[in-house]
């Protein structure tokens, strides 16, 4: 989850991201995303991977939002094969879009990042 060149392929939205430090288990990630309803956004995420779970889990450091939090928690089940995945997203824009423009949009990049997500999980488990 910290494959930050694959982040474009594993969320909607993103067209970029790149580490810009490394401390323990936090990082700084500079993420640019596709263009929506014709804005560019540069900001910022401050992301913790937490120890003894598949947990990333992020906040934003600097940028155009008022609030940008979320976290993906991967979770093994007693099924073979199977995982659980958690995914929290709050983002408060700031007067970058009205609440009601949010609410339209959020669902669907929502389903189209959580489908991503899970076919970047599953070539990872194709893998090892």
């Amino acid at each position: 989850m910290v494959d930050y060149k694959r982040f474009p392929k594993m969320f909607d939205g993103v067209e970029s991201a790149k580490l810009i430090e490394q401390r323990a288990d936090t990082g700084y990630v500079a993420v640019v995303t596709k263009p929506t309803l014709g804005k560019q956004f540069k900001y910022t995420l401050r992301r913790v991977l937490h120890s003894g779970a598949d947990r990333l889990s992020w906040s934003q450091h600097m940028g155009p939002f008022k609030v940008n939090k979320g976290s993906w928690t991967v979770l093994p089940t007693s099924l073979e094969g199977s995982l659980y995945v958690v995914h929290e997203s709050y983002v408060v824009p700031g007067g970058l879009f009205s609440d009601g423009v949010v609410k339209v949009m959020a669902p669907n990049s929502i389903k189209r990042s959580d489908s991503k997500f899970r076919l970047w999980l599953e070539a990872q488990e194709a893998r090892n």
